[in-house]
């Protein structure tokens, strides 16, 4: 069994206030995003340069902390803008 793994603690700089932010893989997008540009999981591997594995495995959520480099891969097959496409990143909670 994979250990569950937190979300990256982040820390950005907004409209000049520091702000603490949580950053998540969302292996769900991938898959959105892979089908809308009509890929097949070895076509987004090969282009990811990764393996088809590797991405069925964070399309399912059993891989959830993707490398960056494997992340910058996947945006850029996908045809993304920019990495922080395929995370979910909200401030976080810091109970004050």
């Amino acid at each position: 069994m994979e250990p569950v793994l937190e979300p990256r603690p982040l820390i950005c700089l907004m409209h000049g206030e520091v702000k603490n932010m949580q950053a998540k893989f969302n292996g769900q997008k991938v898959r959105t995003l892979r089908k809308m540009k009509k890929l097949s999981q070895a076509m987004l591997a090969e282009q990811g340069d990764t393996s088809e594995r590797y991405i069925r495995g964070l399309e399912r959520g059993q891989k959830r902390n993707p490398s960056a480099s494997v992340v910058c891969s996947l945006s850029r097959a996908l045809g993304l803008a920019a990495m922080d496409e395929l995370m979910e990143i909200t401030e976080e909670d810091r109970g004050e």
